[in-house]
């Protein structure tokens, strides 16, 4: 973000369409929380939203990186509720793993959590609390979006919110930097290992595989697997099983 008290992106990649200019005479009032339901740049969303009558005001990668895509004094189609579109801020969140978790990196986690509590700032709505001005996208369409947000890192994700809310209001101590992932037990580096599941780190699908990788780098849940001494693929540790 390059300033969070303004609340400016990384990257303005403005839609031309599907959003509606201005609020109707309403004022921001929530922000609604969504999923990818993949892993999306914010390019990607663009792109999707050209053919989709869809949009959201911001997207936060798997990296961290966040991009604006519509203004925020402009309505963005959301929520599936117009009503609700009109008085709030749509913030898409790209996943790092897949159904049935739809859970999204700690990059992005932090970043978004930190975007909702910079809005909950800008706007003066008050401490995020979920479900009083920071809304999951299901409380107003049937639908799993936004994932993980809404069950397994729901806690921690309204926790860093209201971490960085306080800092900025100056009501609290600064947020503590989340300590960095650690390797989950049972895996180091030479391991020798097998994928359990086909994809690689980015949900990408693999096309071929066998039993006889060894770990050569491994950060956080992230494992860099060779074979023969060439770099094959990065894996997800919770996708492995040792051999």
């Amino acid at each position: 973000m390059k300033n969070w008290t303004t609340c400016e992106a990384d990257i303005d990649l403005i839609m031309q369409r599907h959003y509606t200019p201005g609020r109707g005479g309403k004022t921001v009032k929530k922000i609604v929380l969504h999923h990818n339901a993949g892993n999306l740049t914010v390019e990607g969303c663009y792109q999707t939203w050209q053919t989709r009558e869809a949009s959201a005001h911001y997207q936060v990668e798997r990296s961290g990186r966040i991009g604006q895509l519509v203004w925020d004094n402009d309505t963005a189609w959301h929520a599936g509720d117009f009503d609700v579109n009109l008085e709030s801020i749509g913030i898409e969140h790209a996943n790092e793993a897949f159904a049935p978790d739809w859970t999204i990196s700690a990059a992005t986690l932090e970043n978004g959590a930190h975007l909702v509590a910079a809005l909950c700032h800008l706007y003066k709505l008050g401490r995020p609390q979920w479900e009083v001005n920071v809304f999951p996208h299901s409380d107003f369409q049937a639908t799993a979006c936004p994932g993980g947000i809404a069950g397994a890192q729901n806690a921690a994700y309204m926790t860093r919110a209201q971490q960085w809310f306080d800092e900025m209001a100056g009501s609290g101590a600064p947020a503590p930097t989340p300590p960095a992932p650690s390797a989950p037990a049972g895996f180091a580096v030479g391991d020798r290992v097998a994928p359990t599941a086909l994809v690689d780190y980015n949900g990408t699908r693999l096309v071929s595989y066998h039993d006889g990788y060894t770990i050569t780098e491994l950060t956080g849940d992230r494992a860099v697997l060779s074979v023969g001494g060439v770099v094959w693929a990065a894996l997800n540790t919770g996708n492995l099983r040792k051999v």
